[in-house]
């Protein structure tokens, strides 16, 4: 079973004496001071573990397998979408072996996020049948070299967004090294919005690296996967238009040691906080 980390960035909120913050029916996490004023008696702040339960989805058709990961779950209306990485690995004498099949992009849906099913696409072949749920392959697209087994999949909030680019993804790019950001008009659908990688040279990008739209900041945001001093760590760049990505920088972690990350796990979540007050690292 695979654990789930959760690192939270607290942000400096400048508040007068005694003023309350009204956050209305959105749903608030608990996990640092910033909205609550005091806690006493036997109250306490306290992490609960998750519990296993029932398998929601198996990795076991010919064109997934063991090595499946990095799934982008959201909530679309009346649907849940999932997005994940197809592969497989196998060892045999003391050897890993991956070449069973290309690294594919796979697409699942369901109606409550716990039951779901994996639509036959029809995309895209495999193995003589497109009976599949396949949505993104791998290799050469035109100018591009794809590698489908990274994806960062997300609907688009931005009010702005065009309809055949409401849902966006990005992939990494293969030899030249980069990000490669992906417009759809339906999440089933696919075509890339660049003819070249973006951030290319700027970074490892060697696992998932993630982006979505900032409502806060009224920005894409991306982050990815480099290298510090010999250490994994995450940088972050931002977009105004999801193809042009400004010079990225370096999280920044106060008052702890240097610590391999080996995936960008963030999202954004609910805030009291005006735009004003906000203090994600910027690329501006």
């Amino acid at each position: 079973m695979k654990a789930l980390f959760i690192f939270s960035f607290a942000f400096g909120l400048s508040l007068a004496a005694g003023d309350a913050i009204n956050i209305g029916t959105r749903r608030e996490l608990f996990v640092h001071d910033a909205l609550i004023e005091s806690v006493s008696g036997e109250a306490r702040l306290e992490l609960h573990h998750p519990e296993a339960r029932e398998i929601a989805l198996e990795h076991s058709a010919a064109w997934e397998g063991s090595g499946s990961g990095y799934h982008s779950v959201f909530r679309d209306g009346d649907l849940y979408r999932m997005y994940y990485k197809a592969w497989h690995l196998e060892v045999s004498d003391g050897k890993v072996t991956t070449d069973r099949h290309p690294l594919f992009c796979c697409y699942a849906e369901s109606p409550d996020g716990i039951r779901w099913s994996k639509p036959a696409l029809g995309l895209y072949d495999f193995q003589g049948s497109a009976e599949n749920n396949i949505v993104m392959v791998s290799g050469v697209q035109g100018p591009l070299n794809v590698d489908a087994g990274h994806p960062a999949v997300f609907r688009d909030e931005n009010p702005a967004a065009a309809e055949d680019a409401r849902y966006k993804a990005i992939l990494r790019s293969e030899k030249p090294g980069g990000l490669l950001p992906f417009k759809s008009p339906d999440g089933i659908h696919w075509t890339p919005m660049t003819d070249a990688p973006i951030l290319s040279g700027l970074g490892a990008f060697d696992s998932q690296n993630l982006a979505f739209w900032d409502p806060v900041r009224e920005q894409y945001r991306e982050y990815h996967r480099g290298f510090k001093a010999g250490v994994r760590d995450i940088m972050t760049s931002t977009s105004d238009d999801f193809s042009h990505f400004g010079e990225p920088q370096w999280l920044a972690y106060t008052g702890v040691d240097p610590e391999h990350l080996y995936t960008c796990l963030l999202y954004t979540s609910p805030s009291p906080r005006d735009r004003t007050r906000s203090r994600m690292p910027s690329s501006a």
